[in-house]
């Protein structure tokens, strides 16, 4: 498999007080693994309390932020295309927050998330019926693109590994669809999350039904690590070309200032696979 064609697309660093490790860490893996790049993509600053602030760096942290990236690009400059990108917790009614925040740098790649898995999110939306909660996701995760705020929205099967005992995909198909659908006419893409395999519902998400789905609907996919600590870089990233080769996908995608860039799977391959 011919890593060089690809970027990992999400990255965290320790600047979110539940990662290890700066840019420079993530982008020397890279380097040994043999990717094109990465874009570092860590979670968003919120002023105030919202969002809960302890999972992600402080409003005055982002300058820091950004000179640890540009350092990395210096470093490796040559060796590992180090790219900045962000992801952003879209949460209603705070759009404008999120509009400022992403003209304060000039962006490669910005994340949308829906993260219903955490405090403050379930605490405003969670009212004990699981299912409701989990339809309520697929709403949120369109309403999300339709923002245009973002250039792709990540793990878009999170409900799963909040709920593993209850996550029944062929219950939610309609609403999925529906969702699918609102997305594909923003033209945003869809994250394949490597790191899906290691969590409570153990399958990268999204799993093989909504991607296939994807696929019906031409909606494209960006391959994101979704690393945490710098040995996940680049992770289970053969396994995730190989499913979305079996499933159809002829293409998968990055994006460098905020444009799409697409990678024949067959350039991944070092082979033809076009039918």
């Amino acid at each position: 498999m011919n890593l060089t064609q690809l970027y990992d697309s999400h990255i965290h660093t320790a600047l979110c007080l539940h990662a290890d490790g700066e840019p420079v860490d993530y982008a020397a893996v890279a380097a040994e693994r043999g990717l094109k790049g990465l874009i570092i993509t860590d979670h968003n600053p919120i002023d105030g309390d919202a969002w809960e602030p302890g999972i992600r760096m402080r409003p005055e942290e982002f300058s820091l932020y950004l000179e640890q990236i540009e350092q990395a690009r210096e470093k490796w400059k040559g060796l590992v295309d180090v790219r900045l990108g962000l992801e952003s917790d879209w949460f209603p009614g705070h759009e404008a927050h999120l509009a400022r925040l992403h003209q304060r740098a000039e962006f490669d790649f910005i994340w949308g998330s829906i993260h219903c898995n955490v405090h403050a999110y379930a605490k405003t939306f969670y009212r004990g019926d699981v299912l409701e909660y989990q339809k309520l996701y697929y709403d949120h995760l369109a309403r999300a693109a339709e923002t245009g705020l973002f250039d792709a929205m990540t793990h878009p099967d999170v409900p799963k590994f909040m709920f593993p005992d209850d996550w029944n995909v062929e219950v939610l198909l309609d609403d999925i669809r529906r969702s699918l659908d609102r997305i594909a006419a923003t033209g945003l893409a869809l994250e394949l999350n490597t790191s899906g395999l290691h969590k409570p519902y153990p399958e990268m998400n999204p799993g093989r039904e909504i991607l296939e789905l994807m696929l019906e609907r031409n909606i494209p996919v960006i391959i994101g690590s979704d690393a945490h600590t710098p040995s996940r870089v680049g992770a289970d990233f053969d396994l995730a070309v190989a499913l979305l080769d079996e499933i159809g996908f002829r293409h998968v995608s990055y994006f460098i200032g905020r444009k799409r860039q697409d990678v024949p799977i067959s350039a991944i391959w070092d082979r033809d696979i076009s039918p």
